[in-house]
């Protein structure tokens, strides 16, 4: 097969046009994910909780996204237990959750955790101060904040921990709090 010249640069041109296109609608793309955040459907969620929660756990969620600029972005997150004796009230309820995997920050906001399981106030946990033994995964350190939430009745406008994971323990650092209508904010390092 002999080609001509201007064949030659005919096929060069269509090629250099697709190739143009392509980078542009990548390019185009990746701006767009940078500003935008693409919707994940709450199911995908629900469905790989199911397969590592108990069975009496409950997660509904109103929306699931990912971006750029927020990362993985949940909201309207509710944990509820079907055999607390009020199964329909949740057990942690969250406003929006935001993790952020390239500055490795876990920022939750509204919430919401008043009470621990029954059993813990039954008579007969009164004298009863056992230590929990379980597995771990093993997390890097990462920097968890948390706004305006209300964990068992103790409601800090802003608590920001180092956190980290081992098999065994959770290690907490560099503790700050900031109480609502105070100008002092507290910390432990």
């Amino acid at each position: 097969v002999h080609w001509s010249g201007a064949a030659v640069r005919k096929l060069l041109s269509i090629i250099w046009k697709a190739m143009k296109l392509v980078f542009i609608v990548f390019f185009l793309s990746a701006f767009l994910l940078a500003f935008y955040d693409l919707p994940i459907p709450v199911s995908l969620a629900i469905w790989a909780f199911e397969r590592v929660a108990p069975v009496n756990l409950v997660l509904h969620l109103d929306s699931l996204s990912v971006g750029f600029h927020k990362g993985l972005r949940v909201s309207g997150l509710r944990l509820f237990d079907s055999s607390r004796q009020d199964p329909l009230k949740p057990v942690v309820q969250v406003s929006v959750l935001e993790v952020h995997p390239l500055s490795r920050v876990l920022r939750i906001d509204g919430a919401s955790f008043l009470r621990l399981s029954d059993s813990y106030y039954g008579p007969e946990n009164h004298s009863k101060n056992e230590r929990v033994e379980c597995e771990l995964p093993e997390i890097p350190r990462f920097t968890l904040e948390l706004v305006r939430s209300n964990i068992l009745g103790i409601k800090p406008e802003r608590v920001i921990a180092d956190v980290e994971s081992t098999h065994n323990r959770v290690s907490f650092s560099r503790i700050h709090l900031d109480w609502p209508d105070q100008d002092v904010r507290i910390g432990v390092d």
